[in-house]
């Protein structure tokens, strides 16, 4: 997965909602389409290592000694001692190896994927925000711009009479 590609994905530029509202659905289906190609890649390196195990069984039982598997205490190899022969192979290992890493790659997709679907919930919200003016410039109503208005020449008044006879005042003494 490449993570820049994601991060420029994911992100959401507020000054182009539209523009990001209407790629989202793009932009879902190709990481929903990638998590479906990451857990198929996982599926059939799955069955690579099943077919591998059987296939170091079936050789293990054919030739014990060639694989150093010791008998049992009966005589004969036992279920463990092949199970054991078979996860310790090179082959076996790098397959599931193999299989793990496409798993975890799978599941970082997926995740990737729900990412996708919450940015869809956040555009949303964010347009919501968008038509409630939540974005916008504050503003005061006309009435109210009144009322403030009439409040400062009231305070300018006031503070002006205060100054005025603070220096009446000092000028009498």
């Amino acid at each position: 997965m490449d993570y820049n590609e994601f991060q420029s994905d994911v992100r959401i530029d507020l000054s182009s909602l539209d523009t990001e509202v209407l790629r989202q659905a793009d932009t879902y289906f190709k990481w929903a389409k990638r998590t479906s190609e990451a857990k198929a890649h996982a599926d059939r390196l799955e069955m690579v290592m099943e077919v591998e195990e059987a296939r170091l069984q079936a050789a293990v039982r054919a030739d014990p000694d060639g694989y150093q598997v010791e008998q049992g205490a009966r005589g004969g190899v036992t279920e463990a001692a092949i199970k054991a022969a078979v996860l310790k192979h090179a082959t076996y290992v790098k397959a599931r190896d193999l299989y793990l890493d496409a798993k975890e790659e799978a599941a970082i997709i997926g995740k990737s994927e729900q990412a996708m679907d919450q940015k869809k919930r956040m555009l949303e919200l964010l347009v919501t925000l968008h038509g409630q003016g939540y974005f916008a410039d504050p503003r005061i109503r006309k009435e109210l711009m009144g009322n403030v208005k009439d409040k400062l020449d009231r305070d300018r008044g006031t503070v002006q009479d205060f100054q005025k006879s603070k220096l009446r005042k000092v000028k009498t003494k």
